[in-house]
């Protein structure tokens, strides 16, 4: 399975997202092996990947199963309809080359939990449009903090996913791709014990994502 990843300093910096999810499709029995590649540009909105010229050769490129991208926190700020419209240009462009989109909704920024829900329900219903799928690494890590409300997802720069970060939102990437459990998978760069919660918590969002997608295809909330 062949996967470009369209985002910013939220997808490859403190940690690797791409590195991340080929280490856990290799850990995986059967292998299910994925082959990630990216653009990333930094601070960049989802505008700004489009207008960046690079991402879209990327995907005229061809050959991919999956196109993933995203919008920045702070630079969403509500604004669905920004979403929901350079969503829908770069849908057109990977159904062109035969992918699917995978709308990622981060929220790694400290001090933004409050943008997490509105901008998940904004990538559900594009997902929804789009034939494509959400993925919730910002509603992850607020499941994550319902139970552990002290768990540290950040870096020092409180901008960006620490290790803890990135691999719960690699896993919930992982799961949305291969409809499987990341349960039990390689722990990369965080402990056992820690991979093990973060695996459940993502697996659980897994479910809620695809609950998501189909309570906004039926008109629901």
């Amino acid at each position: 399975m062949r996967i470009l990843l369209l985002g910013n300093s939220q997808i490859v910096s403190f940690g690797n997202v791409p590195d991340l999810i080929t280490k856990l499709s290799r850990s995986a029995a059967p292998q299910c092996l994925l082959e990630a590649e990216v653009v990333a540009i930094g601070g960049a909105s989802i505008e700004q990947l489009w207008t960046d010229g690079r991402p879209i050769a990327a995907i005229r490129g061809g050959g991919w199963d999956w196109v993933l991208c995203h919008e920045l926190v702070y630079s969403y700020g509500g604004n669905g309809d920004r979403l929901r419209e350079f969503g829908r240009r770069f849908h057109r462009e990977a159904q062109s080359v035969g992918a699917r989109m995978l709308f990622y909704a981060s929220g790694d920024v400290e001090g933004q939990r409050g943008t997490h829900e509105p901008m998940y329900r904004d990538a559900a219903e594009l997902a929804r449009e789009c034939g494509g799928r959400v993925a919730g690494g910002g509603s992850a890590w607020l499941r994550a903090w319902r139970e552990q409300p002290d768990l540290d997802f950040h870096c020092p720069d409180r901008a960006h996913a620490g290790h803890r970060g990135y691999y719960l939102n690699a896993c919930v990437i992982f799961a949305a791709l291969t409809n499987r459990s990341p349960i039990g998978l390689d722990p990369c760069t965080v402990s056992a014990p820690e991979a093990s919660f973060l695996q459940r918590i993502a697996w659980d969002q897994y479910h809620e994502d695809r609950r998501s997608e189909r309570a906004v295809a039926m008109g629901g909330t």
